[in-house]
C-alpha cells in the first residue's frame, strides 16, 4: 500500500507517495497556497490508501485533514504522541514534527549515533542516539533566512540568491552583491562546521564516537562535500520518515 505524505513546512509543503521507502510523484508546494492547491495535488495521485503528514505550520494542518476526509483516506499525524523512537526531551510536544520524521528516517539508514541536518527555511540539528533514542539539537536561521534578513533590514544591500553554492575562489568581494555572496556561502559553512564539532565533541564526552551525518533540505547538497565522506544526504528524508513511522 502507498501512503500519500505530506511534509507541511513553513515556506514549502513537499508531496509525495511513499511505498517501502521509494518516493515518487513528488512535488512542492507554497504552504501559504496550501489550501488551494493541496486538493488538485492530490486528484492526480490514485494509489493511496493513507495520508501521513508533519507540519510545522498549525494552521495548515487542518487542510491535510480535511483531505483525507474528503478522498476518503486513513489519516496519520506524526508527532511526539505516535513516534515509534524513544524521546528523551522534557517537554516532546514542543518538537518539530519534521524532526521527528527526520530522526525515524536517519535511524532506518544508520545506526546510531546520528545527527540529522536539515536545510529549509531554518536549519536544525537533531542527535539520536542508542542509549536515549531522540535527544534534541540546534535550531538555528536557514541561508536564505539570512539573505532575506539582511536586505529587508538595511536600505541598500539587494536580495541575493544562492542557486550555485560553491566555495568561492576569491574571498574578497569586488561588489556589493558578490560580499553579500560570499558571507552568505563561508558564513553559512562555517556555522554548520561548528556546530557539528560542538555536537559530536559533547557526544565523545559521553563515550559516543563517530556519529553519521545525514543531510536533507534544499540547500543541503552543498554541504555534503564541505562536510566530508561520513556525510550522506538523503533529499526526501522527511517523507520516508513519515512512512516508516506508520509500519
Amino acid at each position: 500500500m502507498s501512503t500519500l505524505c505530506l511534509d507541511i513546512g513553513n515556506t514549502t509543503t513537499h508531496i509525495g507517495l511513499v511505498k517501502d521507502s521509494m518516493v515518487s510523484e513528488s512535488i512542492r508546494i507554497p504552504t501559504r497556497n496550501l489550501e488551494e492547491n493541496l486538493s488538485k495535488s492530490v486528484q492526480n495521485i490514485k494509489e493511496a490508501k493513507l495520508l501521513a503528514y508533519c507540519s510545522v505550520v498549525p494552521a495548515a494542518s487542518k487542510h491535510a485533514e480535511e483531505i483525507a476526509k474528503s478522498y476518503g483516506l486513513k489519516l496519520f499525524n506524526l508527532n511526539a504522541d505516535t513516534c515509534p523512537l524513544s524521546i528523551a526531551y522534557p517537554n516532546p510536544r514542543e518538537i518539530g514534527q519534521d524532526r521527528l520524521a527526520n530522526a525515524v528516517a536517519a535511524t532506518n539508514f544508520s545506526d546510531p549515533p546520528v545527527i540529522i541536518i536539515d536545510m529549509g527555511t531554518a536549519t536544525t540539528f537533531d542527535i539520536v542516539t542508542t542509549e536515549c533514542g531522540y535527544e534534541g539539537g540546534v535550531i538555528t536561521a536557514g541561508l536564505s533566512l539570512m539573505r532575506e534578513y539582511l536586505h529587508e533590514r538595511t536600505a541598500l544591500l539587494p536580495e541575493v540568491s544562492y542557486n550555485e553554492l560553491s566555495y568561492p575562489a576569491n574571498v574578497i568581494g569586488k561588489s556589493t552583491r558578490e560580499a553579500m555572496e560570499i558571507g552568505g556561502v563561508i558564513g553559512y559553512e562555517g556555522m554548520v562546521k561548528e556546530i557539528v564539532a560542538a555536537l559530536s565533541a559533547q557526544l565523545f564526552e559521553r563515550g559516543i564516537n563517530d556519529p553519521t551525518l545525514i543531510l536533507t533540505g534544499g540547500k543541503a547538497p552543498f554541504m555534503e562535500e564541505a562536510l566530508g565522506e561520513d556525510c550522506h544526504y538523503i533529499p526526501n528524508l522527511t517523507l520516508q520518515g513519515l512512512e516508516l513511522a506508520i509500519r
